[in-house]
């Protein structure tokens, strides 16, 4: 755990190694490239042996990137908008995928992701969720905005990753969130647009 912010168990994978590392994570595995985004490249594997067999290829293709302990647990997000009169969290999102983890088509498939919000969650652990948005957001050194996606198992809160340049279409996490708010698309829009030029117009 880094700056307290609680993240899954992981390693970084550069090269083919003899693996003692990734197999002390446990299982189920998930790979995440080191570029793309969107959940491009994503993948499970319930066994070290599914993953080792599959390793030249993910290596081949992306060069490296990390090997994650898989968490069951509730998928939440939750976005940060900044302005120069500080940061705000909004409020926390629930996703729940009909695949079997939050990929690529659950994302950009209308109606591949049920959205619930506000979360089914309790009310000291949505402050919580709320609480290390803000803190991974302050950490990275973020501006702007951000999205904090985060997996609850039990009553513990794991960070998944921040997203740095947020999905901003119809089926995207970060204008349902604002919209809950009150916070309409364009006016969301203005907002982030208006954050950036406050932050680096007049430099």
């Amino acid at each position: 755990m880094a700056n307290h912010i609680p993240t899954p168990g992981f390693s970084l994978i550069r090269e083919r190694a003899d693996g003692k590392e990734i197999k002390a994570l446990g299982t189920p595995l998930i790979f995440k490239p080191y570029k793309e985004g969107s959940s491009v490249g994503v993948k499970k594997f319930n066994t070290f042996e599914e993953l080792e067999a599959d390793m030249d290829r993910l290596l081949g293709l992306y060069r490296y990137g990390i090997v994650e302990r898989f968490l069951h647990g509730k998928n939440i997000t939750v976005g940060v908008l900044e302005d120069r009169k500080g940061m705000t969290a909004l409020p926390a999102l629930e996703l729940v995928p009909e695949n079997e983890f939050y990929d690529y088509e659950a994302k950009y498939t209308a109606g591949k992701t049920k959205f619930i919000l506000p979360a089914r969650l309790d009310e000291e652990v949505v402050i919580r969720a709320r609480d290390l948005a803000l803190r991974a957001h302050q950490v990275l050194w973020c501006y702007g905005v951000s999205r904090v996606d985060m997996i609850v198992a039990e009553r513990d809160i794991y960070v998944l990753e921040v997203n740095t340049i947020p999905g901003m279409t119809q089926t995207s996490d970060l204008p349902a969130e604002a919209k809950a708010m009150g916070i309409e698309f364009d006016d969301l829009v203005e907002r982030i647009l208006i954050s950036g030029y406050e932050q680096y117009g007049n430099k």
